[in-house]
């Protein structure tokens, strides 16, 4: 199966088509690096027949005439005088009465004289000229061409969804779960190359996991996978996307992407937290233990909530609370934001007197994550006080604020709300605590959040839906 063809049934007849023409126009074959051109052309050349026609297979050259000094045989040589009329009547000469058939793969790095040549010898001729081009290079010598009769310029698409799983089953022998398909396709953008460097890197190893409905990643691979600027830029995008949006089991499999490709800086503080979010506490740990994070501040909070809201219950959260504490006492500058964390922790956990205490004590200022974290807690602490009231408005001002932390921490703003329509229920508000619920549900990531955090909303939805 060809990486780069795979699912374009289009495409061997559009080439076809080209060769078969009587004159026919130039054709351009475009796309980003590593979409499938140059297998398109290698597809061209075995259709030609070269007993009836002259085949001329160049590859751009940078430079004046570089192209086709570079590449045509022996005994077709260019001249170095003479213009280019002359380079055009040595190349019609090769043919030896045949129809030139010219294949031009990487035209951008070509240089103008020498697409000036090709043209020259396809409006003389009427040599099928068939190109591709780098959508991605910068530089585009195709000018000359754009105006002859007949030119078109077709785009190679990347791989959709579907395409991406159908080469990922092909390549590791069974069909992939629908997560690990779309993390594929996230991460490589539908790019065939990219796509291949990961499936065939050593490193990489997958199986059905408990649940599962096909193939996942599995284990914590350490490189394996080398990319170019464009292709980690791509690969942290989507890890930052599907973070954002809680998509825990494709972000998950991005994560696992990231490691083979040595990106452990974009998933250092996301895949601990999306473990934890998906019942992974102990591998949370573990990866948190082997990995360097920075900031340091991140590292703690993040270690803090994971042990927080692990199966540890009140030993977890102690052990969290004492981690704050000592990094708040040994870095002045984090104190005000670690002691807030540790509030709300404190307040969720029933010790309202410690954490009123800590609340009061934190230093005024405008720091939004602060404020979030010191109205959650007065939140926490209102309920468990018995105040539905207080909370329902401590905890609308703390999701004004944590919307704006959306893009580090997604999980707050959902599990805030769940704390929201507990509240609602509470001083009796049925219909908008409904509402606020049924929100929540119908994004299956914040649902989630609710449910493996251990929110209340689960069981206050069912009474109400009940009513």
């Amino acid at each position: 199966m060809s990486w780069r063809l795979i699912a374009r049934p289009g495409l061997p007849d559009l080439l076809a088509g080209a060769l078969a023409a009587a004159r026919p126009g130039p054709l351009v074959l475009a796309g980003e690096t590593g979409v499938g051109r140059s297998t398109a052309l290698e597809l061209a050349a075995q259709m030609v027949d070269e007993r009836a026609d002259a085949l001329i297979t160049l590859r751009g050259r940078p430079g004046h005439l570089a192209t086709l000094r570079g590449h045509l045989p022996a005994d077709v040589p260019v001249p170095r005088t003479g213009g280019l009329d002359a380079v055009t009547d040595a190349l019609e000469k090769h043919a030896d009465g045949r129809r030139p058939v010219v294949l031009l793969d990487d035209a951008h790095l070509a240089d103008h004289a020498t697409v000036q040549v090709l043209r020259a010898l396809h409006v003389r001729t009427g040599a099928p000229l068939i190109v591709t081009l780098a959508t991605d290079a910068g530089h585009d010598p195709l000018d000359s061409l754009r105006y002859e009769s007949g030119f078109r310029r077709v785009n190679l698409p990347p791989l959709s969804g579907s395409e991406v799983a159908e080469l990922a089953s092909a390549v590791l022998d069974g069909p992939v779960d629908e997560a690990t398909a779309e993390a594929l396709r996230a991460a490589t953008g539908g790019n065939p190359d990219l796509l291949r460097r990961y499936l065939t890197a050593g490193a990489l190893s997958a199986e059905v996991r408990p649940g599962g409905r096909g193939l996942a990643l599995t284990g914590v691979p350490r490189q394996g996978v080398e990319l170019d600027p464009r292709g980690r830029a791509r690969l942290r995008s989507a890890v930052a996307r599907a973070w954002r949006d809680l998509e825990l089991d494709t972000l998950d499999q991005l994560c696992r992407l990231a490691l083979l490709a040595g990106e452990e800086g974009a998933v250092s503080l996301v895949w601990p937290q999306a473990l934890l979010l998906r019942g992974q506490v102990a591998e949370a740990l573990r990866f948190l233990d082997a990995t360097e994070a920075e900031p340091a501040e991140a590292r703690v909070l993040t270690r803090a909530f994971v042990l927080a809201f692990g199966p540890s219950g009140v030993f977890g959260t102690e052990k969290a609370c004492a981690l704050l504490d000592d990094a708040a006492r040994a870095n002045p500058a984090w104190a005000n934001r670690l002691d807030a964390v540790r509030a709300w922790l404190l307040a969720l956990a029933g010790d309202t007197a410690e954490a009123r205490q800590v609340v009061d004590d934190l230093a005024a200022g405008p720091d939004q994550r602060v404020a979030v974290f010191a109205q959650a807690a007065l939140a926490a602490i209102a309920l468990a006080d018995h105040r539905p009231a207080v909370a329902v408005s401590a905890l609308r001002r703390a999701l004004i604020g944590a919307e704006r932390l959306r893009d580090e921490l997604p999980w707050l703003p959902p599990y805030l709300t769940a704390g929201l329509v507990d509240g609602l229920f509470l001083v009796g508000r049925l219909t908008e605590a409904t509402a606020t619920a049924a929100q929540l549900r119908t994004h299956a990531g914040h649902w989630a959040v609710a449910v493996s955090l251990g929110a209340p909303v689960d069981a206050d939805f069912q009474r109400m839906n009940s009513r």
